[in-house]
């Protein structure tokens, strides 16, 4: 029964594995800074799935990813995660420029 179930999850991986890879982003570092804290930061440019552009801050070390979305900043652990939030922002945006 347990062979069956990782059959079954390695066919599903397979299966759905093709969608991720068209939604993949592209991270760039563009720059790299201290703040005036002391802190170094670096600049990063994302190039989302539909072409657009986003940008995206690391800072402590890596430890901590920005990007600005309503006017304020949104951090996660993940560089992922602050990426597709850059992207989506983007996305309103062209949304919005479009009505």
């Amino acid at each position: 029964m347990r062979s069956l179930y990782s059959l079954l999850f390695a066919a599903l991986f397979i299966m759905v594995s093709p969608a991720y890879g068209s939604e993949q982003l592209t991270v760039e570092k563009v720059k790299t800074g201290i703040l005036p804290t002391g802190e170094l930061y670096g600049l990063y440019a994302v190039q989302c799935a539909d072409q657009s552009q986003g940008s995206i801050v690391s800072l402590r070390g890596r430890g901590q990813w920005c990007t600005n979305q309503n006017e304020e900043l949104q951090c996660f652990r993940k560089m992922d995660q602050a990426s597709q939030l850059a992207c989506s922002a983007q996305q309103l945006l062209a949304d919005n420029d479009s009505h």
